[in-house]
């Protein structure tokens, strides 16, 4: 059977986190570097690609992280935030954009990875109580 141990699971939620925090970063700063450079320089970084890229790794990360956290903490609400931020993450990254344009989908991608990180503070902390982990070492 998979298992993470306790400061593997604390840094897959470090992880998550910075990545959430990358995905929001993506979405806000680079319309207003666009603005002050040469948009050739950053077609690659503004590309889809990268969006897709960050949400497929999110997934094993986030996933990892949440269920074995849960595991050790049994609060269920936690895993569940996630899934709503990785939902929102990844229908952004695939459809939102088609439907409802650019504005929905840095909204739902802001929304996605706020959720997705808060879960992973919520998990990490949880974690850090339990009297099985030693999450924060």
């Amino acid at each position: 059977m998979i298992s993470l141990s306790p400061i593997g699971r604390g840094l897959a939620d470090r992880m998550a986190v910075g990545l959430s925090g990358l995905c929001i970063a993506h979405c806000l700063v680079l319309p207003i570097l666009m603005t002050f450079y040469s948009s050739s320089l950053l077609l690659m970084v503004g590309d889809e690609i990268f969006h897709t890229a960050i949400v497929f790794i999110a997934i094993p990360i986030s996933g990892l992280a949440l269920f074995f956290g849960c595991k050790s903490h049994r609060n269920f609400l936690v895993p569940a935030l996630g899934v709503v931020g990785l939902f929102l993450l990844i229908a952004s990254a695939t459809f939102v954009h088609d439907v409802w344009g650019e504005s929905a989908e840095v909204v739902a991608t802001i929304m996605g990875s706020l959720a997705l990180a808060t879960s992973h503070v919520l998990n990490f902390r949880l974690c850090a109580r339990a009297s099985d982990c030693s999450c924060s070492e």
